[in-house]
C-alpha cells in the first residue's frame, strides 16, 4: 500500500510541476527575438493586431533609436599598368607609401604581394587625397625597373659558337 501512494504522489508532483511551467509560459510579456518569423495569433502583448505585427513595430523603433551603422565609402581603384603595387597606389591617392597596410587591410580579399592588370582595389574615402586616375608615368617612377641581362662570356669569347665542343687545340 505505501507503494500505491507514493506514486500518486510522484504522479500529482509531476502534474503539478506541468501546471507551473504552463501557467508561467503562458504568463511571459518578453517579446520574442527581433527578426524571427512568427504565426499571427489572436492573442497579443499590446491587446490588438498579431504577434508577427507586434514585433515588426518593435524593430522599426528600435531602428529609430538607433543609429544606422554606415558603410565606409571608398573609391575603386582599378590596376591599368605593370608595376603597380599597393604601395604606390597608397601614395599616388592617400599621399603616403606607408598607408598600404590599411590598404591591405581594407581589401581584406587581397593579396598585397600579388596585385595583376585588372584587379579592383578598393580606397578609404577617409584616406583620399586626390580622386583623379593615376597616370602611367607615375607608376613609372617607383615601379622596379627591369635588371639588363649581362653575358656570361668573356669579352674575346664573342664570337664562339654557342652550341657544340669547343677546340682548345689551337691555345
Amino acid at each position: 500500500m505505501s507503494r500505491n501512494i507514493e506514486e500518486m504522489i510522484r504522479t500529482h508532483l509531476v502534474g503539478i510541476i506541468v501546471i507551473v511551467g504552463l501557467v508561467g509560459c503562458a504568463g511571459s510579456t518578453k517579446a520574442p527575438p527581433a527578426g524571427v518569423a512568427l504565426e499571427p495569433s489572436e492573442i497579443s502583448p499590446k491587446g490588438a493586431g498579431t504577434t508577427a505585427e507586434w514585433v515588426s513595430e518593435d524593430a522599426e523603433s528600435a531602428a529609430r533609436e538607433t543609429p544606422l551603422r554606415r558603410q565606409p565609402k571608398y573609391l575603386v581603384h582599378t590596376v591599368r599598368w605593370s608595376g603597380e603595387s599597393l604601395s604606390i597606389i597608397a601614395k599616388w591617392y592617400t599621399g603616403q607609401f606607408k598607408n598600404w597596410k590599411i590598404l591591405a587591410n581594407f581589401n581584406s580579399k587581397l593579396k598585397p604581394d600579388r596585385i595583376f592588370v585588372g584587379q579592383t582595389i578598393r580606397v578609404p574615402e577617409a584616406l583620399l587625397r586626390t580622386r583623379d586616375r593615376m597616370p602611367r608615368s607615375f607608376v613609372a617612377q617607383f615601379a622596379r625597373k627591369p635588371k639588363k641581362k649581362t653575358s656570361r662570356l668573356a669579352k674575346g669569347d664573342k664570337d664562339l659558337p654557342l652550341f657544340g665542343p669547343r677546340d682548345y687545340s689551337g691555345k
